[in-house]
């Protein structure tokens, strides 16, 4: 074979195999080409398509929360609004009218219809049980409902004023026991022109109506007032909002609760109707009467320098500026240890950190000495301020009348009470503690969010008190037992009063042992009901 011609023919094959590689890449490359510009307009489109599809969407989503929003306000309950509330006066609508005109914002006027309504439908039912320890009362016995009869304390009656009820009471008392035959035609003028004795805690009126129909006789209890009608009290200006100390009434809680959860500032305040709000809490007389005298019993004592004025300085020979009215309440004892001591003897512990929170061991010492007090005691003249009586710092030592009081809590309910004060004034989600826990740095020793005062145990065993002082206590606090509407504990003869007549008490002796009752009677002169103890009180004679 020629080798030339072999070689020729080798070549011609090579060049025929690079020319169809070279068509057929070409067609190939084409055709990608091709297949991405298909890709990328499909891509394209897609994403139209999907932005307008999520356009659509959203409109129609919005449309139909629109149509919701609207369905909702058409059916559902819709907000009072100023104009429609009837609860809003006329009065009320001009007022908002002007601060309108004037460009600014209404919500104090709103505040002040939300608590009106919130006021007008709240109701409470309270039930008063002495505490068997504790110094301020702030958390006494578990409250159950239906227990007591008192009507809401912290809003006027929706279907008759107190002296319609009281018209009412004393017609169908009268016809019970056959003392009237007028019928309903007599008022009140009429049948109370002769006085009537009834048994305390009986009223069918709240506490709050009590105490503005009592007469708190300013002869009598002239030492158990607070003289003027300027008080140095905790007042918040944000709420407009005043609490009316009464010591040995919860007023350690008062005061805290005040200074954390409404940033309330103790300061001089004229007590009066532009307040708008004024609260206070009672508590049951008996309970709070050793609570009462336990304090003034310290703060009294030889040994207490604060503002006392019986204090024996060991630098003037141990001279009083004052002698004690009742020297032999601290007979013997020179100084807190000596005290200490008699409730806490040596014997019964490792260290006198032992005695801050430990029950009373005493022997009778302490309770004995209580005992002689309460029969030397006239009532009327209280060596401290912590033996006052509630109704008198609760009334105008001018006229004997309640002061400017719009809410009237007990302590037996205080955390409830609190918590229900708390929402009205701070809102419906409003929890107790909240903003007490954030000041806890600035609280020192008193524990946030806890409803609670000075919860050291009676430094006297009340064990061993005798049902005869027990009673004769109950006597010196019959004012409070009356004009609060508080029933006597049983052992003042609260149980075994309820089945006599109480149309026949006539509250004269003062005995022990007699029924201890409340009077009603009428004063012309200013034609309003006099609510009074059946008896005063004074020195007992042995």
């Amino acid at each position: 074979m020629n080798r030339p011609a072999a070689n020729a023919n080798i070549q011609l094959r090579k060049g025929g195999r690079r020319g169809g590689v070279g068509v057929a890449g070409c067609t190939a490359s084409l055709m990608l080409k091709l297949i991405w510009l298909t890709g990328s307009t499909i891509f394209l489109v897609s994403i139209s398509v999907f932005a307008n599809f999520s356009k659509e969407q959203l409109t129609a989503d919005n449309l139909k929360s629109e149509q919701m929003r609207h369905v909702g306000q058409r059916n559902g309950p819709r907000p009072r609004s100023i104009r429609t509330d009837p609860m809003v006066t006329p009065e009320l609508r001009a007022q908002r009218d002007g601060i309108k005109k004037n460009g600014d914002k209404d919500d104090r006027l709103h505040m002040k219809i939300r608590r009106t309504r919130t006021t007008r439908d709240k109701a409470r039912n309270t039930k008063t049980v002495p505490k068997e320890n504790g110094d301020d009362g702030e958390l006494g016995s578990t409250r159950k409902d239906g227990d007591d009869k008192h009507p809401d304390d912290t809003a006027p009656s929706k279907t008759a004023s107190p002296d319609a009820v009281i018209l009412r009471w004393l017609r169908e008392r009268n016809n019970k026991h056959g003392t009237t035959s007028s019928g309903t035609g007599e008022d009140l003028s009429q049948l109370l022109s002769d006085p009537q004795y009834f048994d305390p805690g009986t009223l069918p009126l709240s506490q709050l109506s009590s105490l503005q129909q009592c007469y708190a006789d300013p002869t009598i209890y002239r030492k158990h007032f607070m003289e003027g009608s300027r008080r140095r009290i905790p007042y918040s200006e944000t709420h407009n909002l005043a609490y009316l100390l009464i010591p040995k009434s919860g007023s350690s809680t008062g005061r805290f609760m005040m200074k954390h959860e409404f940033d309330a500032v103790e300061r001089p305040i004229e007590i009066g109707p532009s307040l708008e709000n004024s609260i206070a809490f009672v508590r049951e007389p008996l309970s709070r009467f050793y609570s009462q005298y336990d304090e003034a019993f310290v703060r009294t004592a030889p040994w207490h320098s604060v503002q006392n004025s019986y204090y024996r300085d060991p630098n003037n020979d141990g001279r009083q500026m004052q002698s004690h009215p009742f020297p032999y309440l601290h007979e013997n004892l020179e100084s807190y240890h000596d005290y200490e001591d008699v409730f806490c003897p040596p014997s019964t512990r490792k260290s006198r950190r032992d005695c801050i929170y430990r029950a009373s061991a005493e022997n009778g010492t302490l309770a004995s000495r209580l005992e002689r007090f309460v029969m030397d005691y006239d009532g009327r003249s209280p060596f401290d301020i912590h033996l006052a009586l509630q109704v008198p710092l609760l009334s105008d030592v001018n006229n004997g009348r309640s002061i400017y009081v719009t809410e009237l809590h007990n302590t037996t309910n205080a955390e409830g009470d609190w918590n229900s004060i708390a929402r009205r004034y701070l809102g419906e989600k409003a929890v107790l503690g909240e903003n007490a826990k954030k000041n806890k740095k600035n609280a020192d020793k008193e524990s946030g969010g806890v409803i609670k005062g000075r919860s050291y145990p009676r430094r006297f065993d009340a064990g061993l008190v005798g049902r005869e002082s027990e009673r004769r206590i109950c006597e010196l606090a019959l004012l409070d037992y009356c004009c609060l509407n508080f029933p006597l504990p049983e052992v003042c003869g609260g149980s075994d009063k309820r089945k006599g007549d109480d149309s026949t008490h006539g509250g004269g002796g003062g005995a022990i042992g007699s029924n201890l009752s409340c009077k009603m009677d009428y004063d012309k002169e200013s034609r309003r009901i006099r609510i009074q103890p059946g008896i005063f009180p004074q020195r007992r004679t042995i």
